[in-house]
């Protein structure tokens, strides 16, 4: 392997006190799926009650899964997807992988779940019940950055070589493989992969053409809503092709109404799968600023100020744009 490919997830050297495991999530979140933003919907009183009433289980301990051996050996990251019951004792049973990236980290996730403990979730009668989660584990080595997609069955080493070298290209040099690559047969997630790299790469031209990149990131994301968004793969290209629309989708409000969907239903999707926050705040701020060019006030107000806290949360450097635009918001209420 060429000693310059830039591929996060492969590491000559690699030193245990780099290692992260992320736990992305321990507590359900309620959402109603047909709005972000419960403040901002039209749920009839009674449905609010019903679901305050219902108390979410709460853990009370967690045991980190072990990296494995091999993908530590190899600087391997992934993620796992995985559902299951708390049960009324609070214990853990029905194990799902729902997700994964690589198969080498499902044994220890599996295992270190099964260990977990739980205050149970508690009904309307005031009795414990049983109550299925959703959760993601991340597996990710310190300095790595955000990956558009983690090394898998479908994106392996080959393909991701191809990938990053092509990335690395002038931007017609890179254009001209990659039309060449989309004549042949590939998987569906490698040929999106491709279009939306053709799709930056058309960006960087120093003649634009706004509508072959349009063009290119449609395509993308009809071959992604044909495939499984809690592949992490899927989903991860999905945040990043939504990102780059909201960037060039500004000219008209059916334009603005498209992105805005799509943001929303991204973020509707990340806090389902309990994705960690930090990868959730530009969507929160590209949500707020869709909401507000669309004048849907609530909307654009709880999206600035979900970006705030996230801000405050994880110790980032604050926008004070940010509180600007959420106080605007909020004038217009």
């Amino acid at each position: 392997m060429d000693k310059d490919l830039r591929i996060r997830s492969l590491k000559k050297q690699i030193r245990m006190k780099e290692l992260l495991i992320v736990f992305l999530s321990f507590a359900c979140v309620s959402i109603n799926a047909e709005s972000l933003f419960q403040n901002c919907q039209t749920t009839s009183a009674a449905e609010v009650e019903h679901k305050k009433n219902i108390k979410s289980p709460r853990a009370t301990y967690k045991k980190a899964p072990r990296y494995p051996g091999y993908a530590l050996s190899q600087g391997l990251e992934g993620r796992v997807v995985l559902g299951y019951t708390v049960k009324q004792d609070g214990t853990i049973s029905e194990v799902e992988v729902l997700a994964r990236t690589d198969s080498v980290f499902v044994k220890n996730t599996k295992e270190a779940i099964m260990t977990w403990k739980y205050e149970p979730a508690i009904g309307l009668s005031g009795e414990p019940i049983d109550y299925k989660l959703r959760h993601t584990v991340k597996f990710e080595l310190e300095g790595t950055g955000s990956n558009l997609f983690y090394l898998s069955e479908e994106l392996d080493q080959v393909f991701a070589k191809s990938f990053f070298l092509n990335q690395d290209l002038s931007p017609k040099r890179a254009i001209k493989n990659i039309n060449n690559k989309l004549k042949k047969d590939m998987l569906p997630i490698q040929k999106a992969m491709y279009l939306y790299l053709r799709a930056t790469k058309t960006s960087q031209l120093k003649n634009k053409n706004i509508a072959s990149e349009k063009a290119d990131l449609e395509q993308t994301l009809s071959i992604l809503d044909e495939l499984d968004d809690l592949d992490p793969n899927v989903l991860s290209l999905k945040q990043f092709t939504v990102r780059t629309m909201s960037q060039i989708y500004k000219n008209t409000t059916k334009e603005i109404l498209r992105v805005s969907g799509l943001l929303e239903d991204i973020l509707l999707k990340m806090i389902d799968m309990s994705y960690p926050k930090e990868e959730q705040y530009q969507h929160y701020i590209d949500y707020g600023i869709a909401s507000y060019n669309l004048s849907k006030w609530c909307e654009s107000y709880e999206s600035f100020d979900a970006a705030i806290k996230i801000e405050k949360m994880q110790k980032m450097i604050e926008n004070p744009n940010l509180v600007k635009y959420r106080d605007l918001a909020k004038t217009n209420l």
